[in-house]
């Protein structure tokens, strides 16, 4: 049985004018009350945020925190203007603030040059104590011993003092209780900030990073993301409205259809308990930016009915019957763009993709139900809609039809010259790079990888084949190789192994002889002397960062500078073979920390984000073929939105060169958007084909004419809505919203300009004329 679409388009739409009241009171209740969940949202900063609980760098970063206890860290950089920390002035300020930093809020361990272990031996007792007391009191010539240990010692150097003395640094451990960031995490900050303020002088700079101080600044980027993007967006979406529309009403169901999408979403996260990252708050301004496309279009259509002299109800009518089609494809195609963020391996990824299907969702449900019965029933006024004549789409359209060749010729040039630098894009996801070069935790964490130690590492957990074995020199030595072998490759500024510590202990029982600064021969007694050192440390600083419980394996950590994700992955691949051909089976270990969690973690989504794009195309197109009923033409309304993908890809090759985590998901949920102009366009144009019985260049005019401001105005919203996440400073946002908003614009050209030349080239069907009715004949174009 043939189902007769255009009488269910009718008695909808008079079905939703007769109810009109019911309907947008009944609706704005029911999504209040979704809101109001939104009121439970948190922002979590927590690194590990992005990556899966089943991630095999994540099960292997979780056994080291198992084994040597699950830490947070803070870097407490201090820099003299004079450039030398080993004065009595400088080291008692010092003094002062590694005291004072053992009040911070869940803090485990404190450590510095001045509260470093020492040891000595006196006859046959060893005696562990401060490396500085009292720092007032000291003579020049103590401050010099104590600036000669300290710059001599493997263990300080490049990770608590600069080679130089010019910088020092405070290493804190944070154990957080809970394990909640959100709720433990700020009372770090805020302590350790007002400690800043207090000790920070013109003689003394002080700079604050690590593990707790990067968590709290993605806090604070996702928050402020919620706080200054969406008042931004929403700025510039009431101008362009005002600029396009020239009416109350549109503008302000625009905003409400916007307001209560990104409510809805948000309530719902709220009301299920997850909480908001940096990624997911740029969904608000994604959400806006999406879901008045689809508004856009009806109150355009709307109103060009109207200035065409239909009345409001009929224009409501007629706009349903245009739209309603192109509206459940939009919304498909878009929803599932976004749904393909499910093939992330990265949890904060995938939640963006759901809450902006959520979002989008509830906009599609407004635009189709809601905002009918709102324009039904407030007063609306259009004397003339002037967009079709004040931009001419129809001269448009014939410029296109006839020279419809030289476009396909410019096409396929911009497609061979643009392509090959896809490959110029490289994969660079290190962490600082997230951040905007003017924040705090930016320039600071830039000053201590300039001036004391680097940011990026490598862990391992390096097993001694049995209990009690850690002292063992076979194996102290072989951990010696592996610590050497790093030490020569290139970006490494610190390796901090257990091997030093025995190395020292040896030297020290042999009264300082420097013949003995080497791994003890035999294990008894290299036994002996770790016995002897572990019980002479005093309380917070003991060696279980170091060792597991059952002396079975020690922790080995490889500190670097500033390094590119390709530079991690050779290194990484390179001490991996070293250690399965030079080290005891017992001894392997996989490399891991949140670095190489981020480089597996982009690697693998861009793998993963090339499939899901792949299949959210496949189906796309299926969706298309289904609904036009035509596999040439679905096929054909691939092309124009692939190619945008290709050329913002290559430009952004050109001109960026380095790809990331966030900016890998620009071809997944960009499919879903790119495709939105070309649906009206395909519709419209079959329409005019099939129904009115048109030729291809007759039905290309008639859809500029019709079709043609929307697709301007909502494109062009679609393209300034997400450039506004230039202004986060979270930079994965900001270059995600860059290339989407690159990759929009340049797909509003390949709609205006390709597919019309496209339809020109392969259509040479022909179809009978069904129906004219009087609507279509007042936007007949002038025959070409």
């Amino acid at each position: 049985m043939k189902i007769n679409f255009d009488e269910f388009y009718s008695r909808y739409a008079e079905w939703v004018i007769k109810w009109r009241k019911s309907i947008v009171y009944g609706f704005l209740a029911l999504t209040l009350v979704m809101a109001a969940g939104a009121r439970f949202m948190t922002i979590d900063g927590d690194m590990l945020l992005y990556f899966s609980k089943n991630m095999p760098q994540r099960l292997a970063l979780d056994k080291i925190h198992d084994d040597y206890e699950r830490t947070d860290n803070v870097v407490v950089a201090i820099a003299p203007t004079n450039k030398n920390v080993f004065t009595s002035q400088t080291l008692s300020v010092l003094e002062k603030m590694t005291n004072e930093l053992w009040k911070t809020p869940f803090v485990s361990r404190v450590d510095g040059i001045t509260n470093f272990q020492h040891t000595q031996v006196h006859h046959d007792d060893l005696t562990v104590k401060n490396l500085v007391e009292d720092a007032k009191t000291k003579t020049p010539n103590e401050i010099k011993k104590i600036r000669n240990i300290a710059l001599t010692d493997p263990d300080l150097v490049n990770r608590l003092i600069s080679p130089s003395g010019h910088t020092t640094g405070i290493y804190l451990t944070i154990k957080f209780p809970k394990k909640d960031f959100i709720s433990e995490g700020p009372k770090v900050v805020k302590f350790l900030r007002d400690l800043k303020k207090k000790y920070e002088s013109p003689d003394l700079k002080i700079y604050l990073t690590g593990t707790v101080f990067v968590d709290n600044a993605f806090a604070e980027a996702g928050q402020k993301d919620m706080t200054t993007l969406i008042p931004i967006m929403y700025g510039i979406m009431v101008l362009m409205l005002a600029f396009f529309f020239r009416s109350t009403v549109g503008i302000i169901a625009s905003v409400f259809i916007t307001l209560i999408s990104v409510g809805v979403s948000l309530g719902v996260f709220g009301y299920f308990g997850i909480p908001m990252n940096p990624v997911t708050t740029a969904a608000p301004t994604m959400i806006i930016t999406v879901v008045i496309a689809d508004g856009i279009h009806f109150f355009i259509t709307v109103a060009q009915l109207i200035s065409e002299g239909l009345s409001k109800q009929e224009a409501i009518k007629r706009s349903i019957q245009m739209n309603f089609k192109p509206f459940l494809l939009t919304g498909v195609t878009n929803i599932l763009g976004y749904l393909s963020l499910n093939f992330s391996d990265s949890p904060p990824f995938s939640e963006l993709g759901n809450l902006v299907a959520i979002g989008m969702f509830t906009g599609w449900m407004l635009s189709i139900i809601w905002l009918p019965a709102l324009i039904a029933m407030m007063p609306i006024k259009i004397k003339n809609f002037k967009m079709e004549r004040e931009y001419n789409f129809e001269g448009f359209g014939k410029f296109v039809v006839k020279h419809f060749k030289a476009v396909i010729v410019v096409f396929i040039v911009a497609t061979l010259g643009l392509a090959p630098f896809i490959y110029k894009n490289i994969i660079n996801d290190m962490f600082l790079n997230f951040f905007d070069e003017d924040l705090e935790i930016r320039k600071d964490t830039e000053f201590v990888v300039d001036n004391l130690t680097g940011l990026y590492s490598i862990e391992y957990s390096l097993g001694a084949n049995g209990a009690d074995n850690i002292a063992d020199p076979v194996y102290l030595k072989k951990m010696e190789e592996f610590e050497r072998w790093f030490q020569k490759q290139d970006k490494v500024v610190h390796v901090s192994s257990f091997t030093s510590v025995m190395r020292r202990l040896n030297k020290i029982m042999h009264n300082n002889d420097d013949n003995y600064n080497k791994i003890p021969e035999d294990k008894a007694l290299a036994s002996q002397y770790l016995l002897m050192y572990e019980m002479s440390l005093p309380y917070g600083r003991d060696l279980n960062n170091q060792i597991n419980i059952d002396k079975s394996a020690t922790r080995f950590r490889v500190v670097f500078k500033n390094l590119y994700t390709a530079d991690l992955k050779r290194i990484e691949e390179a001490a991996n073979n070293w250690l399965k051909k030079n080290a005891p089976v017992s001894m392997y270990s996989n490399g891991t920390s949140t670095s190489i969690m981020f480089r597996y973690l982009s690697e693998k989504n861009i793998d993963n984000m090339l499939y899901g794009y792949g299949s959210a195309l496949a189906i796309i197109a299926i969706v298309m073929i289904l609904a036009i009923k035509s596999i040439k033409f679905g096929l054909i309304s691939l092309i124009p939105n692939i190619l945008p993908t290709v050329f913002a890809f290559g430009l952004w090759g050109i001109f960026v060169g380095e790809v990331g985590l966030a900016v890998a998901f620009v071809t997944s949920f960009s499919s879903g958007i790119v495709v939105d102009d070309s649906v009206h366009f395909f519709v419209k144009y079959l329409r005019a084909r099939r129904t009115l019985g048109y030729s291809p260049a007759q039905s290309i005019i008639y859809t500029f004419k019709t079709v043609g401001s929307s697709m301007l105005v909502s494109t062009l919203i679609l393209a300034v809505g997400f450039s506004v996440l230039i202004f986060s400073p979270f930079q994965s946002n900001a270059s995600m919203g860059i290339l989407c908003s690159l990759t929009i614009f340049i797909a509003l050209i390949s709609d205006f300009f390709l597919t019309p030349a496209l339809l020109m080239a392969f259509d040479r069907g022909s179809f009978k004329k069904i129906e004219a009715e009087e609507n279509d004949i007042a936007y007949s174009p002038n025959l070409v």
